[in-house]
């Protein structure tokens, strides 16, 4: 789901619910996702290669935050929600981002064993609330815990959000009784002697979604189907499976970098709209709790310089524009900055799991020696840099 990628990239443990799988036969390597969360401000994003290094295409929000994605080498990957466990395995090895380490993955990986060795350099304790599961062109797959690693065996795997390490096939994944039904349906028609197909996947996809009333509830925002071999993906938008749009990885990357808002690819639906108008009504409230204050430009400009180099979500770069703070983080975006202090500021989101909150402290003499950063999970304080 909202993934993550680290606690508030991921998003909150039990706030979304995601499923994907990689499915094998009839000569095709297929990986289906559905996204399951409260955003509707979703993203695709293109990321063309460098010297060394594969292009890649990205899905997730309007915070930029990968959700899942696929390298032009043929690599994909998708993020889970899970409860919070303890990585203790690694704590001698160097630490490293939710972002840097998934972007490192699609950037200089081709296949599941080079995820694996890459991700045997760190200290993955950034994973202890999601797991990651990657698949290869090969029909390879694995599924990473953080200190657990699940390889595929069979013609496929399934993940959704519990760690299968701890309740194999799914039983009592959120509690004594409570089983994941969507494993269990996927596994169940893939386990059939039905052909592989892109179609099947769809089916699949169909029958695992998620949506009902209230419409605040998570949602199924978009899923996809992705051709390891060819390097295509099938996109849908709001579990509406009639009606798909279809990218060349290749073709895509040679247009260069960019973003696009995934919803305005497809036709409007009354499901979808009456998602949105329910996030942002709740957006407005959340507005007219927070009270602003107008602050001269001259108070703003103490703010601006770059804050917290070895953050895991750092380094923070704070800026003007046209007298408004806007703050920027790898994975973010710009965020425009309502002061509610002179201190205190905030970004609200459609999703209040991804509203950004940021403190600045002031050390001796009025200076500002550093900032806190909160969203979604993440609490962390970040250092003012010379």
């Amino acid at each position: 789901m909202a993934l993550a990628v680290a606690a508030s990239a991921v998003a909150p443990p039990v706030a979304g619910a995601c499923s994907a799988f990689l499915a094998t036969g009839n000569g095709l390597v297929l990986f289906g996702n559905n996204e399951d969360s409260s955003n509707p401000a979703t993203r695709m994003w293109f990321v063309p290669g460098k010297l060394g290094t594969h292009g890649r295409v990205y899905f997730g929000y309007d915070d930029l935050l990968p959700q899942g994605g696929m390298n032009e080498a043929g690599l994909v990957y998708d993020g889970f929600a899970a409860r919070p466990k303890l990585v203790t395995t690694s704590p001698e090895k160097p630490p490293i981002g939710e972002y840097e380490l998934i972007d490192t993955a699609m950037a200089t990986c081709a296949t599941v064993p080079e995820v694996l060795v890459l991700f045997s350099r760190y200290n993955l304790q950034v994973m202890e609330t999601f797991t990651l599961m990657f698949a290869d062109r090969n029909g390879d797959s694995v599924i990473i815990e953080g200190d657990a690693v699940l390889r595929k065996a069979g013609r496929f795997q399934v993940q959704t959000n519990f760690r299968q390490s701890e309740h194999p096939g799914g039983i009592d994944a959120y509690g004594a009784g409570q089983s994941c039904a969507r494993f269990a349906i996927a596994s169940a028609m893939l386990a059939t002697d039905e052909p592989i197909s892109v179609g099947r996947v769809r089916q699949i996809l169909a029958a695992i979604h998620v949506e009902g009333r209230p419409t605040g509830r998570p949602q199924t925002l978009y899923s996809n189907i992705y051709d390891l071999q060819r390097r295509i993906v099938y996109i849908y938008s709001f579990h509406d499976f009639q009606h798909k749009v279809v990218i060349d990885l290749a073709a895509e990357l040679n247009k260069g970098r960019r973003i696009v808002d995934l919803p305005a690819l497809f036709p409007r639906t009354y499901a979808r709209e009456a998602f949105v108008a329910e996030k942002e009504a709740e957006r407005e409230q959340r507005r007219a709790g927070r009270p602003t204050v107008e602050l001269p430009t001259g108070a703003l400009q103490r703010f601006v310089g770059r804050y917290g180099e070895t953050c895991a979500l750092g380094p923070v770069t704070v800026s003007l524009d046209g007298g408004v703070l806007v703050a920027d983080y790898p994975g973010s975006g710009p965020l425009r900055l309502d002061a509610s202090s002179p201190t205190e500021y905030f970004h609200l989101r459609l999703d209040k799991l991804y509203d950004v909150d940021i403190v600045f402290r002031e050390g001796d003499g009025g200076t500002i020696d550093g900032l806190q950063l909160r969203t979604g999970e993440r609490n962390e304080f970040c250092r003012r840099l010379p």
